[in-house]
């Protein structure tokens, strides 16, 4: 009888815990968001959809090593600084195909905001499943 007393009386404060623990969330995600606009992001020379697709169908090397490096580690940071394992089955030739699409759409979108729209539609879609 004792433990199902002391259960009863531990829910509440068990909930005002999650709940105080989703408001700390909610202000840390706010703030960083905050703090990620005024963030600078280090961007290769060749900061466009353009150049990423050219270097792909030209198969430039020395342009695809440099512009493939960076994407892998914007993504690996990406994944890394939200906490959200998100590159989880997912390899290096499937991310640059994603970007690849999404650039060959709108070669005029810097390649930085490009990646970051394809982290946040494959952290939807896998939010989503």
């Amino acid at each position: 009888m004792r433990n199902s007393l002391a259960t009863t009386r531990a829910t509440p404060v068990i909930f005002w815990r999650m709940g105080r623990a989703a408001l700390l969330t909610l202000i840390v995600l706010a703030a960083s968001n905050q703090a990620a606009a005024q963030i600078r992001i280090l961007t290769p020379n060749l900061d466009s959809c353009l150049a990423y697709t050219t270097a792909l169908d030209t198969d430039d090397e020395a342009k695809l090593g440099m512009l493939s490096g960076w994407t892998t580690g914007f993504f690996s940071g990406v994944a890394q600084g939200m906490g959200i394992d998100f590159l989880r089955n997912i390899d290096v030739e499937t991310l640059a195909r994603l970007l690849y699409d999404y650039c060959h759409r709108q070669p005029d979108k810097l390649l930085s905001l490009a990646a970051e729209e394809v982290a946040r539609s494959i952290i939807a879609e896998k939010q989503n499943h």
